[in-house]
This record gives structure tokens, C-alpha cells and sequence, in this order.
């Protein structure tokens, strides 16, 4: 039964397939914040009048469709929700995304170039909302898998530059034209099959494609000295491992299935330790190509 709003908070149970009414009524200046909390008090989902909330630890991921989707992901309930993404003028899907708090950056096929370019967004998180910025040339982008933010003005671009030589580069975007500085090379004869992140602890996880042997790996580097710290092949579980992200202290893979560009996609825990196993958690509606989150959220790494 519906009834007045009377309380400034509450506390219930719900279980599967539940339904609650939530009547507001006189407004008084902003509407309110509504979320879902679990058992030990940590938010699942928010909404502000109806529109989507983003939280810190809540995962973006885009899709292989053209032009790109992106949705909000939730790993801990599983549930995806529909974004709105303005000014996406291009019927090429986006090889992959990234985020802070205050950015959102999607790649744009560019028709003139032929060359990727990068479309900046202005985001907030409680209510979501967002509006177009500015194009962003990244000279070490151009048609590459992946991308990674520092910070607002930084993000990390892995280049293929030839057969053998993929090149890291931290990519300086306070201007519209990005300043790439060049870091450390990666193993010969790979490049990167969908993304890759930078961890809280300098390092960098890539999910790489090796030319020689045709088979997916995930590398861990150092980011600081470029040294590789761990090898892990799989592509016997997750075929085409598009996207990475961390959610409550664990790593997971978000892969495409079938022939890109797929029309499903399967999210895999993977294990921080040797044997690294992949285990997987859930299977979503849509293909991914890419996943992002708030790089201050990335704070563990293979060991």
C-alpha cells in the first residue's frame, strides 16, 4: 500500500521478484537519493528520481552494436541498466571506454583520418548525467583495442606500431591534441586484444593477442620499469577477453562470445594467485567490447 512519505530513511527486506511503491510527495527543493543496501551496508543500486546513480565501484561497459551502447554494470547483483550517451555521430562501434569521476571517453571513427579519435564527455555520478566536450586526437590510439584513464587529463594508449614492436604510451590530453609520452615495449609479436588497466600499485594488466601462437594471454607489467611480471593464457575459457575490471578486491574478464561482433557477453572472475583460474559469474545480454571504472577503484593485482 501506498503511504505519505513520512521518514527520512528506512530499513527492509526484499526478496526475489518484490516489488516496493515508493510515494513522494511535496519536494521540498531536490528530489531524493533512493538506494539498494546489502546486509553488510554496502550500496547495489541507487536511483535519483528515476534517473541512474553512479558509484564509485560500479563498472561501465560498451558494446560491439554500432553506434555504441553503454551500459551500467553492477557485478554484485548482476543487473545491467541502459545509459544515454549524446553525440555518438557514427555508426562504427567504439573498441573500447574509460572514466573518472568527471570524464567519460568513448573512441569516434573518424571518416576523414581513418583513424580513431577520442569523444570527451563531461559525467556526473548522483544523478548521472552527461553532455559532449570535445574530439581528442591520440596519436598512439589510432585503431587500437583498449584504453585506460589516469586522471582527467591523462589516459594510457597501447600502440601496434608493426608486426613486432607494441609500444605503452602515457597519453598527456589537456589539450585537443594528445602529448604521448613513450614508457616500455610489451612482449613481440602481441597486442592487445581488448584492454587493459593501471592498478593503484603501478601495474598493468593487459589482456593481449599473440600473433605467433594465435592464442589470448593476460600479462601483468610493472608499470614503473616495464618489467613483466606474470603470463597467464586463456584462451581455452575466455576467447575473446574485450574488457578488465576490479570490483570488491577481485579481477575479472569481460569477454565477447562467438564472432565479433557478438550479440552476448560473459563476465569471468579470475583468481589473484597461481594458478590464476577463471571462473565464470555471469552472462549478460549484450556483446562487450571494452569495460571501465574509476581508476582510484583499481587497487589490486596479480601476485
Amino acid at each position: 500500500m501506498d503511504k505519505d512519505n513520512i521518514f527520512k530513511s528506512c530499513n527492509f527486506y526484499l526478496d526475489d521478484g518484490d516489488t516496493v511503491h515508493i510515494l513522494i510527495k511535496d519536494l521540498v527543493e531536490t528530489l531524493p537519493v533512493i538506494e539498494l543496501v546489502d546486509d553488510e551496508g554496502d550500496v547495489e543500486d541507487g536511483y535519483y528520481g528515476g534517473d541512474p546513480v553512479i558509484h564509485d565501484n560500479d563498472i561501465l561497459l560498451n558494446t560491439t552494436s554500432g553506434p555504441t551502447d553503454v551500459y551500467l554494470y553492477n557485478p554484485a547483483i548482476k543487473v545491467s541498466t541502459l545509459l544515454t550517451i549524446p553525440s555518438l555521430d557514427t555508426a562504427f562501434s567504439s573498441p573500447d571506454i574509460a572514466h573518472t569521476n568527471n570524464k567519460l571517453w568513448l573512441y569516434r571513427y573518424n571518416t576523414v583520418t581513418f583513424h580513431y579519435d577520442i569523444r570527451e564527455y563531461n559525467i556526473t555520478f548522483i544523478p548521472f548525467t552527461i553532455s559532449y566536450n570535445r574530439d581528442i586526437t591520440l596519436f598512439s590510439l589510432q585503431g587500437n583495442a583498449g584504453l585506460c584513464a589516469i586522471n582527467d587529463t591523462k589516459l594510457i594508449g597501447i600502440y601496434h606500431e608493426d608486426a613486432i614492436n607494441t609500444k605503452v604510451y602515457e597519453c598527456d590530453i589537456t589539450n585537443n591534441i594528445s602529448v604521448d609520452t613513450y614508457k616500455f615495449n610489451i612482449l613481440p609479436n602481441s597486442y592487445v586484444s581488448g584492454d587493459y588497466i593501471l592498478t593503484t600499485t603501478n601495474k598493468l594488466i593487459v589482456t593481449l593477442l599473440n600473433a605467433t601462437t594465435a592464442k589470448y594471454y593476460i600479462y601483468q607489467y610493472d608499470y614503473l620499469t616495464g618489467n613483466l611480471d606474470i603470463t597467464k593464457e586463456i584462451t581455452a575459457i575466455a576467447t575473446r577477453p574485450y574488457g578488465i575490471f576490479e570490483y570488491e578486491d577481485e579481477i575479472y574478464i569481460a569477454a565477447g562470445v562467438g564472432v565479433w561482433p557478438a550479440d552476448t557477453g560473459e563476465i569471468y572472475k579470475i583468481d589473484k594467485t597461481a594458478p590464476y583460474n577463471l571462473t565464470l559469474v555471469d552472462t549478460v545480454p549484450y556483446g562487450i567490447n571494452g569495460a571501465s571504472q574509476v581508476p582510484e577503484q583499481l587497487t589490486v593485482h596479480f601476485t
